[in-house]
């Protein structure tokens, strides 16, 4: 049994965001992804709290944990936040035996995944925000409760409670770049990362430009038109993920060259592979925005790719030189695209005191 608290003392953890660089949609199938740890940070703060609650906006949400891991709030709870919390704490249960938890105040907070327009909207990014606040709370949950999972454990257990928050669906991707950060190949399976992720590093002298498309996309929504073009036809959605298997192979290779040349190459692969199957497959990854965004940064000999499910959200531009990277900015900036300047591989998650 486990559960007694390490500190009296408030506990802050911050998990980053994550760009996919290639392999999205191929990973749902077994391929190897490519991404990034940005540096956008979700945090959790526990502090001792004479009885269990969760506190959005300032407003405090009480609940208990019951020996199975469920909990119970005296009123309800808060969307998205409350049934996050009921998912990490239902595969804590699930994994250890948490005995008399101590009572905390959960605090959770994303605003760095948000940006805000010029008539004051607050826009998500596309970053990964739920998989960052997610892996924050679980490695402070962890710490505070002296569950003693180590860094492959809370990515397992991270990736199994995302999954359980989404409703059964989502690679695992964002967790383990959540938990590792920095730049990582990902092999997945059904049960999340299949094996121990392969750290790279970022190669010199490539320069990347993430830009923001002008709306949010529902990943959710992107995945279900993916599985009914599979169901539909079976065959043609085969020969499309094959196609993208065995490009997002020749990417991997080529980040574990650190070769700029050979990265830019099958990036560009990837996405033009990725685009033939959007036509065919209806499934909306490649909007008007991104193929406007495409054709600016091949105006400048630059590589362009939408990033993780597309359809809006943020894409990526690739080049070896910064000149090319500098004028993109300005180019993308005056067609109304923001430019997003975020640290990219950064460190994964880490806890310390407030």
């Amino acid at each position: 049994m486990v559960g007694r608290a390490l500190s009296t003392r408030t506990i802050d953890t911050r998990a980053p965001g994550k760009l996919l660089l290639t392999g999205e949609y191929a990973v749902l199938t077994g391929a190897p992804a490519v991404v990034v740890s940005v540096g956008a940070r979700a945090t959790a703060s526990l502090a001792p709290s004479p009885g269990m609650q969760l506190n959005v906006d300032g407003q405090p949400f009480p609940f208990s944990i019951d020996d199975r891991g469920c909990l119970h709030w005296p009123k309800p709870p808060p969307a998205g936040r409350g049934e996050l919390l009921e998912a990490v704490v239902a595969e804590l249960w699930s994994t250890r035996s948490v005995d008399n938890p101590s009572p905390v105040e959960i605090r959770l907070d994303s605003s760095e995944f948000s940006m805000s327009t010029a008539d004051g909207q607050s826009l998500k990014l596309g970053l990964g925000s739920s998989a960052a606040v997610l892996s924050a709370l679980l490695a402070a949950l962890n710490r505070v409760w002296d569950i003693g999972l180590d860094t492959g454990a809370l990515c397992t257990v991270g990736c199994a409670a995302h999954r359980r928050f989404q409703g059964g669906r989502g690679s695992g991707v964002d967790v383990a770049t959540a938990v590792h950060g920095g730049v990582l190949v990902l092999g997945m399976d059904g049960a999340g990362p299949s094996g121990q992720p392969e750290a790279l590093h970022w190669p010199e002298g490539l320069q990347l430009v993430m830009v923001w498309s002008g709306h949010s996309a529902s990943t959710p929504g992107m995945i279900a038109r993916l599985d009914a073009f599979r169901a539909r036809r079976p065959a043609q959605a085969r020969r499309h993920l094959d196609t993208l298997t065995d490009r997002a192979e020749m990417a991997v290779d080529a980040w574990r060259a650190s070769d700029v040349e050979r990265i830019m190459a099958s990036t560009r692969a990837y996405f033009d592979a990725l685009r033939v199957m959007d036509r065919e497959a209806g499934i909306g990854i490649v909007t008007a925005a991104h193929e406007q965004l495409r054709a600016l940064a091949e105006h400048e000999a630059a590589v362009y790719k939408t990033s993780g499910a597309g359809g809006g959200d943020l894409g990526f531009a690739m080049t070896g030189d910064p000149a090319v990277a500098a004028r993109l900015r300005s180019a993308f900036d005056a067609a109304g695209y923001p430019v997003i300047d975020r640290a990219l591989a950064v460190p994964g998650v880490q806890t310390g005191p407030a």
